[in-house]
């Protein structure tokens, strides 16, 4: 009769193996328990659903906390687990602010938190998991560069660019509001820039016709033009916007920064909201630089006609995720994280399933 051998070994969906000795060494993947979700305002479906969906997968039962600005999408979606006949107790909704989330991230019976927001509230989290060894996944926002190559089209690339840096308002945790442009075609992209941004429509984002929509909210918005205001006493160049244009209502005019050096608060620090920087380069190596000398590394995004180039820089960035010729496109199939100070762990792919599992003996 056979000896056999249980591991438990995080990372692997159930295996058996015949070890060298005879023995069969089983892996096996199990539910860690109860899981903690707290989401941000910004994307309150979509980043709920990443969370959410691998783990009532895996088994794993929810307390799920979406932001305080938006819980309407996630009481309707409550509703509707329960028409659909999920059992009680399975999926918790929990609704209220930071003082809620402390409470979820500090009980007992809670095993696992998955959170997506600022630095400051993640560092908090991770502490208070780490006196209980919870298990814990962090997605903490980024300063993403989008590198522009000499090789581009002009008018393609500021297309890119405003997708890039001003979708949802800037408010998107990849959002790419550093634009690195090759100094042969700099003055040429700003340009076109300037005349795109200065052509899109700011208003009532349920209208068809509107490309951007206000802040969430007027602290948030007051924040924006507090980093505004920084850039321009730090000596950066405020090429357009910046400013309120309705009277009611959190609308600000997308903010056009030049001049620009590395060590600015609007380079530096995620200001989540639209406000852009405009740097240039000489060379690829300046480039990758520029594109890491930051404290995050969530994501990137190149522009190049030349495939060398491409994988030198996915080479050599310092981050989780590199669109190239491409942006903000998530794939369910391929890992979401970030590196450095945007976070531990991933949502999405294989990875995101199997860190909602233990393993067990």
């Amino acid at each position: 009769m056979s000896a056999l051998l249980c591991w438990a070994y995080p990372g692997c969906i159930n295996t058996k193996k015949q070890m060298r000795d005879g023995t069969t060494s089983h892996i096996k993947n199990v539910p860690i328990g109860t899981c903690g979700l707290i989401v941000p305002w910004n994307f309150p479906v979509l980043l709920g659903m990443w969370k959410t969906a691998p783990a009532l997968a895996a088994g794993n039962t929810v307390i799920f906390k979406p932001s305080e600005w938006t819980p309407l999408t996630f009481i309707r979606f409550a509703d509707l687990l329960k028409e659909a006949g999920l059992p009680d107790g399975v999926f918790n909704l929990v609704l209220g602010d930071g003082k809620v989330g402390k409470e979820i991230v500090e009980h007992e019976t809670i095993k696992k938190i998955s959170f997506t927001g600022s630095i400051p509230t993640g560092k908090s989290i991770y502490s208070a998991c780490a006196a209980s060894l919870k298990r814990i996944s962090l997605e903490l926002g980024g300063k993403s560069p989008f590198i522009i190559c000499e090789n581009i089209d002009e008018d393609q690339a500021a297309d890119w660019a405003v997708f890039a840096s001003l979708f949802n308002q800037g408010e998107v945790c990849v959002a790419a509001p550093r634009l690195l442009i090759h100094h042969s075609i700099y003055e040429s992209v700003k340009q076109k820039l300037l005349e795109k941004i200065d052509q899109l429509n700011i208003g009532d984002p349920l209208s068809s016709s509107v490309d951007l929509g206000p802040l969430i909210s007027r602290s948030h918005t007051q924040q924006v033009e507090d980093y505004i205001i920084a850039g321009k006493k730090e000596g950066a160049s405020l090429l357009t916007g910046g400013k309120r244009i309705k009277t009611t209502g959190n609308f600000l005019s997308p903010a056009v920064f030049e001049n620009v050096t590395q060590e600015m608060s609007i380079v530096q620090e995620e200001i989540f909201g639209p406000v852009i920087t405009l740097q240039s380069f000489m060379t690829d190596e300046e480039a990758v630089e520029l594109a890491n000398g930051t404290d995050y590394g969530l994501a990137a995004g190149i522009l190049t006609e030349n495939s060398k180039q491409a994988s030198y820089f996915t080479d050599r960035l310092d981050c989780g995720i590199v669109w190239v010729n491409s942006y903000h496109t998530p794939y369910i199939e391929a890992p979401w994280g970030g590196i450095k100070a945007s976070g531990i762990g991933r949502e999405l792919g294989v990875q995101g399933f199997i860190i909602s599992q233990s393993t067990s003996m």
